[in-house]
């Protein structure tokens, strides 16, 4: 009894696991030694594999600056989400576009996935002496429709990246765009706006919404009665649902006001901006007779909101 009873021991000992085990134990690192340990051969090539990416001229990007863009062959209510890197080099390496995958993913989210870009080195003996010596970046624009995203009920967009995720909130209206970072660890909002200075805006070619700002002005300097006024001789009229002046992390002001004529907004150019008049400023001077005040005029210019000059 006690033979057969090892017997039957011995067979089950050499059993294959079932689909299930062999299935998991396939997905984990194999470990001859049975220690339960890593790898280190399995370590040591998937360190050559990225390594040899490297060497190849690709990287994985660990920040990505996102922001809203208007270019002049977008209809009226396309908007594009540029990612840019900002890791510039100068000379003569080019970059690639920056990769990346997208889908839209029932019934509320946009997920983009960041991939790689690559550090291009130019090709020849004489290369060097032709390539230009400008900064370069690498950029991906992924070109959206407000109808259809309105038709899609997509409320979220998620990014993601080898080196960490982070998600928007999308706050649409036939007016504008708002995208709201929940987190940004990786992917940062660039020319944040609003009055908290806290997302993203674009207002679509048909919206009256139009922002003021002067550059000249001393940070912190409030504007206000002279913009207003200024604006009021422009055929601009305050914008009842913002507040009407929002001031950035800078310490300078934006003034926000609509267009109903639509006069200033047609004077914006593809740069996003026009200068559109100036303002008589009453600031200190000292001067032989002690401190006075004296006039010097800034310049206005004319933007959409979520431009920051």
């Amino acid at each position: 009894m006690i033979r057969i009873f090892i017997f039957i021991l011995c067979i089950l000992s050499f059993t294959p696991l079932s689909h299930a085990a062999d299935s998991e134990a396939e997905s984990q690192t194999y470990d001859p030694s049975y220690t339960g340990q890593r790898n280190e051969a399995a370590d040591k090539i998937r360190e050559m594999q990225k390594q040899s990416q490297v060497e190849k001229g690709f990287i994985k990007p660990t920040t990505v600056q996102i922001s809203l863009v208007h270019y002049p062959y977008m209809e009226e209510d396309q908007f594009g989400l540029q990612m840019s890197v900002p890791d510039m080099v100068s000379g003569c390496y080019n970059f690639s576009p920056l990769e990346y995958e997208a889908k839209f993913v029932e019934p509320y989210y946009l997920d983009i996935r960041v991939k790689q870009y690559r550090r291009i080195a130019p090709e020849g003996v004489n290369a060097a002496a032709k390539c230009t010596q400008n900064n370069k970046m690498s950029t991906a624009l992924m070109v959206l429709d407000k109808k259809d995203l309105q038709g899609r009920g997509t409320q979220k967009i998620r990014f993601s990246a080898d080196a960490g995720a982070d998600t928007y909130e999308i706050n649409l209206s036939d007016e504008r765009l708002e995208l709201i970072p929940e987190s940004m660890v990786v992917f940062k909002a660039a020319n944040l706006a609003g009055p908290l200075k806290d997302r993203l805006i674009h207002a679509f070619s048909s919206s009256s919404l139009v922002t003021l700002q002067v550059p000249m002005a001393n940070p912190g300097e409030d504007l206000t009665p002279y913009v207003v006024n200024f604006a009021q001789t422009m055929g601009l009229s305050p914008a009842p649902g913002e507040n009407l002046v929002s001031w950035g992390g800078n310490g300078y002001a934006t003034y926000y006001f609509y267009d109903k004529g639509g006069n200033t907004l047609s004077r914006i150019g593809p740069d996003g901006y026009a200068e559109i008049g100036v303002i008589s400023v009453n600031r200190p001077y000292d001067g032989p007779q002690g401190r006075t005040k004296t006039a010097v005029d800034l310049s206005v210019f004319a933007t959409r909101p979520g431009t920051q000059l």
